[in-house]
Order: C-alpha cells, then structure tokens, then sequence
C-alpha cells in the first residue's frame, strides 16, 4: 500500500472490492458491509489458511499493489465476475481509484437500509421444514 509493504495473504484468492461492491462477493468470503457514501477499498481474503487473516479497508486515495506468488506458476483474476485474465507468478496488480465517478439512480422507497434489510434477510424468521 502506496509502496510499504503490508501483508503476505497465504489465501485462495482475494476480493477486491468498493463499498457498492461489499455487499456481493466481498461480503460472502467474510468482508465487511460499507455504507456506498464512504470513500474506499476493502481487500477480503478468499479461504485464508490462517485464523488470524482479516478483511482491510483502506483509504480510497491509497494505492494498492497486489504481487503473485502462486506453487502453480499461473492465477487467474476476474474483474466484476465477466473479465478474466491469466496471470504469472511475476505479475503485479496495480489498483487505485479512478478520476471519475458513477451515478447510480436510487429511490426513496429503496433505502439503502431497507434494500440491505432485503437482501440479507435481517429481521425475518427462518422458514420451518413445511415453508418453502
């Protein structure tokens, strides 16, 4: 991160994602849940072989560096689940906020909040054996 070294993750993969992202992938392999207002990156390890491995966040003005180092010589990346690319055990990922932004529309019935509450279920009782 911006050039300082941070952490080897020994994991099966990495999630790299932004708030608006947080809620997919990221949140399924143990990321945190950011508000889409907050400005950053969140780096989730995908099956880490260690407990002590966490999910980070870190500012969205930070640059992060992602180096390869694979026993099989060869990973994949996939960028928003369409774009794969192969990668070597001497490539880097470069990984830094973009100088322009999305709009995404929203509606006042959809609450941020409400659409999470949806989404993951909160507040709902668990369907017994007989509901389906």
């Amino acid at each position: 991160v911006n050039k300082e070294h941070v952490t080897t993750y020994r994991a099966d993969g990495l999630v790299i994602a932004t708030p608006t992202g947080s809620t997919a992938y990221s949140l399924a392999v143990g990321g945190p849940i950011m508000h889409p207002k907050l400005e950053a990156i969140i780096a989730s390890p995908i099956s880490s072989f260690s407990l002590s491995t966490r999910p980070m966040i870190f500012d969205s003005s930070d640059e992060l560096e992602i180096r390869i180092h694979s026993e099989h010589d060869l990973a994949s990346m996939t960028i928003d689940g369409q774009v794969m690319h192969t990668l070597s055990n001497s490539d880097i990922i470069k990984i830094k906020k973009a100088n322009h932004y999305v709009k995404l529309v929203t509606f006042p019935e959809n609450s941020y909040y409400r659409v999470l509450e949806r989404k993951l279920h909160w507040g709902f009782a668990p369907k017994g054996k007989d509901e389906q």
